[in-house]
Formats: structure tokens, sequence, C-alpha cells
């Protein structure tokens, strides 16, 4: 904690912010989760919750491309879906 004043003069007691956010490939490798140029730019935008075809049309890659390297990406991180790939991506980012 730490006091500051305000814009009127009043002093204020101000908590830090507990959580901080890592960069994604800051925390995968803080977890020994080591992926590819390609496999993070599709990890980044998966988090972002972007869908296939959205990540085909951002990285001009094709549908299948995307879907394989997508698996990849499950596969190093152990989850089975994109819904636990989204929450393991988030929490992984955030310091308590």
């Amino acid at each position: 904690m730490y006091s500051r004043k305000t814009s009127t003069g009043i002093d204020r007691t101000v908590k830090p912010y507990r959580h901080q956010a890592l960069s994604l490939q800051d925390a995968l490798d803080k977890r020994g989760v080591h992926l590819t140029p390609t496999e993070l730019q599709i990890a980044t935008l998966l988090s972002e919750g972007k869908s296939n075809q959205d990540i085909s049309s951002q990285l001009y890659l094709s549908i299948g491309t995307v879907k394989n390297y997508v698996s990849k990406v499950y596969r190093k991180i152990s989850v089975s879906n994109r819904s636990e790939a989204i929450l393991f991506f988030k929490r992984i980012q955030t310091i308590n």
C-alpha cells in the first residue's frame, strides 16, 4: 500500500493491483512449454477468442493448416478443446 494525493489534495491510501499479466510467451516459457513462432501466433489468437477462419484470414494460412497447428498447440499444453485452451492461457498469464 502507498499513499498519494488526489487532484483535490486529499490523501488516499492505494493498494497496488495484485494481478499482473505476463506475455503469453513468457508464461509458457515459465512452464517449460515451447511453441514454434507460428504456434505462438496461433495460441495468441486462440487466447483472444478468434475462430479458425479468423486465424486463417489473419495469418494467410489454409483452414486445414490452422486446424493442424491448433491440434499441435492443444497437445503441447495438454488440453483437448478450445475452451480449455483459452482458460489455460488466461490462467497462466495472471500472476497472483
